[in-house]
């Protein structure tokens, strides 16, 4: 379980970096961004094979088994195709990042909503809906995002930062104490 919690803590870390990249450099960012979007997906797909394949009693009682399964193997496979071709323009970037950004966020959203009953739970949901909003963004206007792409980027990576370490480190440690307390995690408001 630490393991997890660390490569979730990690995760976010290297989301608020990216965030940051993007507006520092944001003309050399969208190329270094995609190669980054590369190896994090190959990362991130082959953790989640990996965690998904080791601990199968844990993850076969839910649907987190088929979940972790699929978006390991999604991961996969489009970082192959975006290896595999490299004359991939920055809009179809755009959009498959968009894409990727909902997913992200979308699950996100229902992890934060599971813990909505924990003191400032409420936040996980907020941000998760504002990083929906910029990738929604980036999916449907392409075009009109084009030149501040690399800024939404940002902003995306810095608000799904932010919400997975806000999950990872304040509200899971919550729900865990109420179900070592023995009490439902849906009905108590706790306090800090």
């Amino acid at each position: 379980m630490k393991h997890i919690k660390m490569l979730s803590i990690l995760q976010g870390i290297l989301f608020l970096f990216i965030g940051i990249i993007s507006f520092v450099y944001p003309t050399e960012s969208l190329s270094i961004l995609s190669l980054i979007f590369q190896l994090l997906l190959i990362t991130l797909g082959s953790i989640k094979l990996i965690k998904t394949l080791v601990d199968k009693r844990r993850f076969r009682e839910n649907y987190m088994f088929i979940l972790n399964l699929f978006e390991g193997i999604i991961f996969i496979i489009v970082a192959i195709l975006f290896y595999s071709n490299e004359n991939l323009s920055i809009l179809s970037f755009s959009i498959i990042l968009g894409l990727w950004c909902a997913y992200i966020s979308i699950t996100l959203f229902l992890k934060s909503f599971k813990g909505r009953s924990v003191e400032n739970g409420y936040l996980g949901i907020i941000l998760s809906f504002i990083s929906l909003c910029f990738a929604l963004m980036v999916i449907f206007k392409p075009y009109v995002v084009f030149l501040t792409l690399s800024k939404l980027i940002g902003i995306y990576f810095i608000c799904t930062g932010i919400e997975v370490l806000f999950v990872t480190l304040y509200i899971e440690s919550k729900l865990k104490r109420l179900r070592l307390l023995g009490e439902d995690s849906n009905e108590i408001n706790i306090d800090m």
